[in-house]
């Protein structure tokens, strides 16, 4: 049943052009991430300012800071 219901989502989300995604369920990986303080995950200026600050000494300033 689990494949069945993978296909239908599947299907339906891309017959209304809408994305969905498989919820992050590792117990430890949620429990680190809460561990985080929120100023450190999150600032108004910079959008996924984790994410960016993670990956700032590989990726080009232009790459980082993008407009989308």
């Amino acid at each position: 049943m689990q494949n069945q219901l993978l296909k239908e989502t599947d299907f339906m989300s891309m017959w209304h052009s809408t994305e969905v995604r498989v919820l992050l369920l590792d117990k430890e990986f949620i429990r680190l991430v809460l561990s985080i303080a929120e100023s450190v995950k999150f600032n108004k200026k910079i959008p996924k300012h984790l994410l960016v600050k993670s990956f700032s000494d590989i990726l080009p300033y232009e790459i980082i800071y993008m407009i989308k």
